[in-house]
């Protein structure tokens, strides 16, 4: 087997563990599988003049609150402007499997960044997959839900995780979400 899944491989998954759904198989590429952009949004805005903080430690805040966007058909991203959004997949990856989201190439060309920094999908996750979104071009960028908006690709581990993503023995704080989920901080 390869150290990533492969167009038939992806699919005989699916069919094993039910790893995405809803399943598509046109979504299915060579190496990947494209996920689909939900109708939730979640963004950052300040509350003053002056700009807010977040202490990334404590998740404490001053001068930020935190908007939520549901049910939008279309969402427009300023340029430099920053939001968290959903999948309308839920992947529910097995102890054997991990996933790494990737951007699609249209979309970077356009000013897009999908994952900041967070592209990792851990074995035994299970939720909708909270995205990043950075429209890093001079231009608005329109959103529209159930978009192609990035690739999964699948990476087969040699042995189960021993404690997987959910385990009692983590502290797994974005298991089985499925809105756009903000950071949760715990010191």
């Amino acid at each position: 087997m390869s150290s990533t899944l492969v167009d038939f491989e992806i699919i005989q998954r699916q069919e094993q563990d039910e790893i995405i759904t809803p399943f598509n198989t046109t979504n299915v590429e060579p190496a990947s599988y494209d996920v689909t952009l939900g109708g939730e949004y979640y963004r950052s805005v300040n509350t003053g003049m002056e700009p807010g903080s977040i202490d990334l430690a404590t998740g404490e805040t001053q001068g930020v609150k935190g908007q939520h966007v549901t049910n939008r058909e279309r969402m427009w991203l300023k340029p430099n402007e920053f939001i968290l959004a959903t999948t309308v997949e839920t992947v529910h990856m097995p102890a054997d499997l991990l996933a790494r989201l990737e951007g699609k190439s249209t979309l970077a060309r356009q000013g897009l960044i999908v994952h900041v920094t967070a592209g990792f999908i851990d074995p035994g996750f299970e939720g909708k997959i909270t995205l990043e979104l950075k429209n890093i071009s001079q231009h608005n960028l329109v959103l529209h839900q159930g978009m192609r908006i990035g690739q999964l690709v699948f990476e087969p581990l040699d042995h189960p995780a021993q404690h997987p993503y959910g385990s009692d023995k983590l502290n797994s704080h974005y298991q089985h979400q499925n809105t756009v989920t903000p950071a949760r901080i715990s010191a």
